[in-house]
């Protein structure tokens, strides 16, 4: 109450020893609670005036299960064995996790049973969910469920005794009981030894978290800096109201080194290990109430600052530290927080990136979030990694849209025993697949006609163009600023002598502007290396010099970062000693970091245009069609007997200008044949 009056009292030199007196009042009562609770709960005492569960609570609707053992019981020796559950009810186990007197105390708690059919959904609100990382596999920490030790991870250990923790203090501020909290965690109630199970549970994921009352997320134990990460969140997440009678803001100054602060405990927050692993995606996207980072004590605000680190001066390529929380933030708002499916070649492009224990994870955790009427893919623990991913495919690529899958193959090694029109989820990205927008991208609106021939994909398609020559460079993953800029000169060379040999013509009216290699030559350059025909919108030249690019309009980069406070997300993570405008080459930059890495440029002298391709592309690879595609793919021929049918493996994506483009779907043949992919 002190800090609703705006003082300190803490540090008020008069009341400091009444304060002090008065908290410690306050422990000792605190500790009374819980010596009451834990006498009354041994000598099974009900607490008066109906504070403990009523008819209708988890208590009496989950009696019919297990008999829970006695907080304070005798500890078995055995090892504790699991009960099967009824796979026709959709029953699952929750962990009743129970008070205790001491912090230091074992963990303990009770596995019931409850079914989530037979109109039991409402009593299900009752429970959490908890989203976590398993941390180290070692199985060091103990539990004890049903008066047997349990052997979980110590990072689970950790969440739990944090969750009673803070069970009991919100018990002890309402004067209350500190009452047993139910819990779904994977890890206790999932027998993990029975691979049926494994697969039956796993189905029901969507509907667990679905069903949930809170999804409570453990990042780990507090770690330096995550008090100030959370501060920096927290402010810029919730920035003060703007308008008409609304006082006027007024945004704080940092110095360079606070911002270095700023900047070094995001980076450690967003580096746990939780914000990586496949699982958490749907749990986060899938939970109904809002998630927490119980080690902090934090509510997660969403993390919508979406300022490019780079602006701070960070040079990091590729993902981004902070590129894991960003993604989570857009599947959650791209499935409608859990309400609405999403394309599953979608989310496999989205989980890609993600780690998990199991590999075969990384396609099983993702489909809760996917219409099982659509793709009938089902968790399967008997089947190989291989075999899971070669289902994955034969079910996605006949969909609409699914030919965007091939985004994420990048194997025409054919490694793992994969066929190379399979996507790769084993080994580390070359590059990064283009992002398909209906809007800015086509080639065929046409439904894919996809066929399979055992491990052969059969696409219907035609072969536009071949790669003529290739420039040398190719974008390192962890280029400056200036090897960025020194790249773009050369890329810009490599084209400007193509086009004096003939072999390339850019050329054309978009929106109104003519632009060329040489007229307007960084709005062709924006469009392209950005994938987007629209990028150079918000472009500007010099008024006596209409090659020289300046920085973007302020309305348009507003634009950019719509449903943030652009400035204050500055004032947090840049110097108030730096230059506020932004370098000209920008978006140049920022594109070759996006869809650059990995990639380098090359020539398709029939079709006279440059195109972007996969680093391992050669001269002489194909440049293909596929009906239904939103994007070229780069194939490469493989040779074979006279006579037989052509075969090609499949390379990656390529991207080609809106002219080349236009000229494909003017010149596509009214009859495809089928193009086989081994």
């Amino acid at each position: 109450m002190a800090h609703s009056f705006g003082v300190n009292f803490e540090k008020h030199p008069m009341v400091a020893p009444i304060w002090d007196r008065l908290q410690g009042l306050e422990q000792q009562l605190d500790r009374l609670d819980l010596a009451v609770n834990a006498i009354l709960k041994h000598l099974n005492i009900s607490l008066p005036d109906g504070i403990g569960p009523a008819d209708g609570e988890p208590d009496a609707l989950l009696s019919t299960s297990q008999p829970e053992g006695a907080p304070n019981s005798q500890v078995s020796d055995g090892p504790y064995e699991y009960k099967a559950l009824d796979f026709g009810k959709a029953e699952i186990r929750l962990f009743a996790l129970h008070d205790a007197g001491d912090d230091s105390e074992d963990i303990r708690g009770s596995v019931v049973h409850v079914s989530l059919e037979e109109n039991q959904v409402a009593r299900l609100r009752k429970y959490n969910a908890m989203s976590y990382c398993w941390g180290d596999p070692r199985m060091d920490g103990r539990v004890i469920v049903d008066g047997h030790v349990f052997r979980v991870t110590q990072n689970l250990e950790s969440a739990l005794r944090q969750m009673r923790k803070r069970a009991a203090k919100e018990a002890a501020a309402t004067r209350a009981s500190s009452p047993k909290t139910f819990w779904w965690i994977d890890q206790i109630c999932i027998n993990q030894g029975d691979i049926e199970e494994r697969g039956n549970q796993v189905s029901l994921m969507r509907r667990i978290y679905r069903g949930a009352q809170s999804v409570h997320i453990w990042l780990g134990d507090a770690i330096e800096g995550s008090e100030l990460a959370m501060d920096v969140v927290n402010k810029i997440g919730r920035p003060p109201t703007r308008g008409p009678g609304e006082k006027e803001v007024e945004y704080p100054r940092f110095s360079e080194g606070d911002v270095q602060k700023h900047w070094q405990a995001l980076r450690l927050l967003l580096e746990q290990s939780w914000w990586e692993r496949s699982w958490i995606r749907q749990e986060v996207s899938l939970g109904s109430r809002t998630q927490y980072a119980d080690s902090l004590g934090h509510r997660i605000p969403g993390l919508c600052s979406d300022v490019d680190d780079r602006q701070a001066g960070d040079s990091m390529l590729g993902f981004s530290f902070y590129h894991q929380a960003r993604s989570i933030r857009a599947l959650r708002k791209a499935s409608h927080a859990g309400r609405s499916f999403l394309p599953l070649q979608d989310l496999l492009l989205h989980f890609r990136h993600c780690k998990a224990t199991d590999l075969r994870d990384k396609i099983y955790s993702m489909l809760g979030l996917a219409d099982p009427e659509i793709y009938l893919l089902r968790a399967d623990y008997r089947l190989s990694l291989p075999e899971v991913l070669k289902s994955a495919a034969r079910a996605i690529l006949p969909q609409k849209n699914g030919l965007r899958l091939l985004g994420a193959c990048q194997n025409h090694e054919r490694c793992h025993d994969l066929p190379s029109w399979v996507p790769n989820l084993i080994d580390d990205w070359k590059y990064r697949p283009f992002e398909a927008d209906d809007a800015r991208h086509y080639i065929s609106t046409a439904e894919p006609s996809v066929k399979f021939d055992q491990d052969t994909l059969l696409a219907k398609g035609f072969i536009l163009d071949s790669v003529t020559t290739i420039c040398d460079t190719v974008v390192p993953h962890s280029a400056t600023t200036g090897q960025l800029d020194e790249l773009y000169q050369s890329w810009q060379q490599f084209t400007e002598k193509a086009q004096e040999a003939g072999h390339v013509e850019v050329h054309g009216y978009q929106y109104g502007a003519k632009y060329g290699i040489h007229e307007r030559k960084d709005m062709f350059w924006v469009n392209f290396l950005s994938t987007d025909r629209m990028a150079s919108r918000h472009l500007r030249y010099s008024p006596n010099d209409n090659t020289t690019l300046l920085s973007e309009r302020e309305d348009g980069l507003k634009m950019q970062y719509i449903g943030l406070n652009l400035k204050l997300a500055q004032s947090y993570l840049l110097p108030a000693s730096s230059e506020s405008s932004l370098h000209p080459l920008r978006p140049i930059r920022a594109a070759l970091t996006k869809y650059g890495v990995g990639r380098r440029l090359g020539v398709c002298a029939g079709q006279q245009t440059p195109v972007l391709l996969p680093g391992d592309a050669i001269p002489g690879d194909a440049i293909a069609v596929f009906r239904g595609a939103t994007f070229p793919y780069v194939l490469r021929k493989l040779s074979g007997a006279e006579g037989m049918v052509e075969q090609y493996v499949l390379v990656g994506e390529a991207f080609l200008p809106e002219t080349a483009v236009n000229k494909a779907i003017a010149y596509a043949p009214k009859t495809m044949d089928a193009i086989h992919i081994v």
